[in-house]
């Protein structure tokens, strides 16, 4: 009687097992669905930024150094546009050329961006570039975006 007694009140470790694994297998995939949502429907254009002239772009994933090209005639052209300078900044991230994209992303927030994405992507980029401290207050500052700018 002993193999076949059953105790109340208590669960076996295989079923505990079995549950843990199908909460975390749950959360991941939600969380991976939440993030394919959100990234899906950024425009990268934060608060403060609407109303920026749009830029015209070959796609993102072909031919950089034509959308490095493009974006730098863009900001030449129209030095106010806020959004291509993130866009710049963003490129360069995105090709790790970490001085290019502190001073893109500088640019953008010396001209009143208020996305605290840009800060963060700002606060990597000091990282990579040996500036853990400027990374820090980067970070900072995306964590606080009412805050006043360190770069005026």
């Amino acid at each position: 009687m002993r193999g076949s007694e059953k105790i109340e009140g208590y669960v076996k470790r295989q079923h505990v097992a079995i549950i843990v694994f199908l909460a975390l297998g749950i959360g991941l995939v939600s969380g991976v669905a939440f993030n394919s949502f959100q990234t899906g429907s950024d425009t990268g254009a934060g608060p403060g930024i609407s109303g920026q002239q749009s830029v015209t772009l070959p796609p993102a994933g072909k031919g950089q150094v034509d959308r490095i090209q493009a974006l730098e005639k863009e900001t030449a052209q129209h030095p106010q546009n806020v959004e291509a300078w993130i866009q710049l900044g963003n490129t360069y991230f995105d090709t790790n050329r970490s001085k290019k994209a502190i001073m893109a992303y500088q640019k953008a927030l010396e001209l009143g961006s208020k996305n605290p994405n840009v800060w963060t992507d700002l606060g990597v980029m000091f990282r990579r570039n040996g500036e853990p401290l400027k990374a820090l207050e980067a970070f900072d500052r995306a964590a606080t975006p009412s805050s006043r700018s360190m770069f005026r």
